[in-house]
């Protein structure tokens, strides 16, 4: 690997698209959780006492429809902002089945389980990935954006262990704070990549896939007629 290779792979995160939209995900990760799980624990919760009394059995229809629906926006959130490629929720069905077989199709739907425990663990998953934004990412900005300081009167930087407040020490900070912004972007780019691949196997259906592939019929071979060849040897 040469020279060139190796600067583009360091700074390259820093014009890469999925890096901010990784970031981005992240970010949203936390007040959806909170929304996610409110509504589901909420939904369960007053749905499962109330099946002694009929009341609750279309409540937790609503819960799980709406858990769907919901997984359906993370797959497109998944797609959007990380990048990465899930498979459909799930497998064509026969457009004039009745709703009780679509009924049994969903619930017999691994996507349809994957899918709500995703949307519980959203929760957590959003407090350690908001943290782990913030933290990484507002050290080295502010040591970045530490020149500032020169410019306010009888201000300066005291970490302790040293005082910034003069140029020399302020451009020395700068180069930190850059040197560790740019190991916290490949951070969070590879917590990006962790997440994609937890919704690639959470949101999507691996069968799908294979069955849209094995439906799609291979392209006929080209019979071998001589006296076609021998046309176009003439015509050349």
């Amino acid at each position: 690997m040469n020279n060139q290779n190796i600067f583009a792979k360091i700074f390259g995160v820093y014009i890469d698209p999925k890096t901010y939209g990784g970031i981005l995900y992240q970010l949203l990760a936390l007040p959806l959780g909170i929304v996610y799980f409110t509504l589901l624990v909420t939904g369960f919760a007053l749905g499962i006492p109330l099946i002694l009394i009929w009341i609750g059995i279309p409540i937790l229809l609503l819960v799980m429809g709406m858990a769907w629906g919901l997984t359906a926006f993370e797959r497109v959130s998944a797609i959007g902002l990380l990048g990465v490629k899930v498979p459909p929720m799930s497998r064509p069905g026969d457009p004039n089945a009745s709703i009780w077989k679509r009924f049994i199709s969903y619930l017999s739907n691994p996507v349809t389980w994957k899918g709500l425990v995703h949307l519980l663990i959203k929760l957590p998953i959003g407090i350690g990935s908001f943290t782990a934004v913030v933290t990484l990412l507002t050290i080295p900005l502010a040591m970045i954006f530490s020149p500032m300081v020169l410019f306010i009167p009888n201000v300066h930087i005291n970490l302790t262990f040293w005082r910034i407040d003069t140029l020399p020490e302020v451009v020395a900070m700068m180069a930190i704070g850059f040197v560790m912004l740019t190991i916290s972007l490949h951070v969070l780019k590879f917590f990006s990549y962790l997440l994609g691949e937890l919704a690639r196997v959470m949101l999507g259906n691996a069968s799908a896939t294979q069955t849209v592939t094995a439906s799609i019929p291979a392209a006929p071979e080209q019979p071998n007629n001589p006296a076609a060849s021998s046309a176009e040897q003439a015509v050349q």
